[in-house]
Parts: C-alpha cells; structure tokens; sequence
C-alpha cells in the first residue's frame, strides 16, 4: 500500500548587508506522521545528518516546535539557524521530553472553570496563552482583567482585583489544583479552588453506526449522562467514546489524532454511536486571540527583526 503523505512548507528569511531582507520558501513533500525530526533530515538531504539537523529549528508563530512533533497535514514552518551548542542544548531537552524525563510545554489558554473547594461556588475565566510562553493574559467573566499571569513550569499565579491566586497546572494543562485565592494586601486566605479547563461544543461530532475497533478500551462508564463523559474524556485526554446498550467505551489516544477517517463504519442498523473529540490547536487558539486584539503574539514579535 501506497504511504498517505502531507506537503509542508518552510520559510526562511535572510537579512542582508544593506538592511534589506530575502524570503523564500521550500516545500516538501513527507509521510504523513512523520516527526519534525524526521522533516528536518529531508530538508538536509542527501547529505545532511543528524548533527545538521540540531543546529537548526522549525518554528510556529515565533516558537520552536519540538523535534518529536508529528505532522498529519499540511502545515507551514518558519526556519531558524541555532548553531551546534544551542541547537544540541534544545534537541536533548526535546530528546528529554519525549522519552517522559522532563516537564512538557505547556499550554493553558481557552476558557476555564475554577470551583469553591468549599462553598461550589464558580467563576469563568478566559486565558490567552502561547505555548511554552512564561506569562499569561486574560479576564474574569463579569468581573475584570488580569493582571501579572505567570507559568513557572507547573506553578501558575496570577492577580485579579484585589485577590492574588497561585496553584498547579495538572493534565497536561487540562485542569488546575489547590488554587489558592488570598487578599493581595493582608495576605488572608479567601478560598481554594479547583480548575477545570472548558471545551467548546464544536470540539465534539457524533457519528451514528461508526466504532473504533482494534483498540482497548481506557475506561467505560455509564451512558446515561454523556455530559459527565465527556467531561472525563476532556480531564484525560481521551479520543473519544462510543455508546452502545447503555454504556460508554472510552478510547485512548494512539499514536496519531484520531478523525472519522479512523472509525469503522458498522451499517444503518448498528446502534452504536461514536463521539469524537477534537481539541483546539493550542497555536492556532493564541494566532485567534492575537488577531482579536489586533496585535502578534509575543513569540512572534520576538521573533522578527528590529
């Protein structure tokens, strides 16, 4: 069987001597799954290896994608020269990260659901985030902005009003614990909370007589209330889950997101229902709020020259 492939594009942009600029782009044509590291050794093909690869990184709005990254369809990358000390620091730490050793880049923009520990009472708040970027904006519905958002590897803290909150990032940035909200001034402890990030309706498609087969179930449930479900399927990380005599199916996430494309189709008369969750590209939601505010992202003004 034919491999199923993706174009990609790659930018590159030179300053020259007299304060002008060139830029050009390249494509390439790579296997669709295919790792970033796996698209950089093309680039430098047929003579290029490993060590070429590292002094260089690819990047979106502004930002490194990391090097285990995979691609399952078109996409455009920025190129950035590194040199071989820099770019051998940033492909171990990726080399790190990949095998589970050290902490993930995080991402915690979207909107988000902090509950009273105590009382149940709740809140709503809007985060506008690039991945990887150590500060944070955004705003309390109803109530205001924030001020002072801070990531420091799990630890998030941000102001508000009179109130400072400082807690831990869980889920890979999909839920907050032990948020605790003191007055900025006396230092006295208002409440603790949890957090809960909140997914759009959109991220969600029912497909009647379709199933995922060849793929153990992470977790079953009972399918009386799909909205709990698919809360569990947001906290986790899940792909998805099918419905069938009452219960629900949870899946895992495979190697590759999974789409409809993926399901198997079982005829008019099956009653199962697969739900397919879809998450937002975390880059695409920071180029969203960035396009609303009318103004780059930080990384990407950074990123271009002064």
């Amino acid at each position: 069987l034919a491999c199923a492939m993706v174009d990609v594009q790659v930018r590159f942009r030179h300053e020259c001597a007299d304060a002008t600029s060139r830029e050009w782009v390249h494509e390439f044509n790579i296997q669709k799954g295919s790792t970033i590291r796996r698209l950089k050794q093309v680039m430098l093909l047929p003579k290029g290896g490993k060590e070429d690869a590292e002094k260089f990184e690819l990047r979106r709005l502004g930002r490194r994608v990391p090097d285990y990254e995979q691609v399952w369809k078109a996409a455009e990358f920025d190129f950035a020269y590194l040199g071989a000390e820099e770019g051998r620091r940033k492909a171990a730490l990726d080399d790190a990260r990949e095998a589970g050793t050290a902490e993930t880049e995080l991402a915690i923009g979207g909107r988000w659901a902090v509950y009273n520990k105590q009382d149940g009472g709740s809140a709503v708040y809007t985060l506008w985030h690039e991945p990887g970027s150590a500060s944070f904006e955004g705003e309390q519905e109803g109530f205001t902005q924030i001020k002072d958002g801070t990531l420091d590897g799990k630890t998030v803290r941000w102001n508000i009003g009179e109130f400072t909150c400082c807690g831990q990032v869980e889920d890979s940035g999909r839920t907050m614990s032990d948020i605790k909200v003191t007055i900025t001034r006396s230092g006295m402890l208002f409440g603790v909370f949890d957090g809960l990030r909140l997914f759009e309706a959109s991220c969600w498609t029912s497909h009647p007589g379709y199933d995922l087969r060849g793929r153990a179930d992470a977790e079953q449930m009972d399918a009386r209330d799909l909205d709990a479900v698919k809360r569990r399927v947001e906290k986790m990380g899940y792909a998805g889950f099918c419905v069938w005599q009452g219960f629900a199916y949870i899946k895992g996430c495979g190697s590759k997101p999974l789409t409809q494309e993926d399901l198997e189709y079982g005829g008019d008369e099956n009653p199962v229902v697969f739900h397919l969750f879809t998450p937002p590209d975390p880059h695409e939601e920071a180029r969203r709020w960035a396009r609303r505010q009318g103004a780059q992202p930080e990384a990407q003004r950074a990123a271009e020259p002064q």
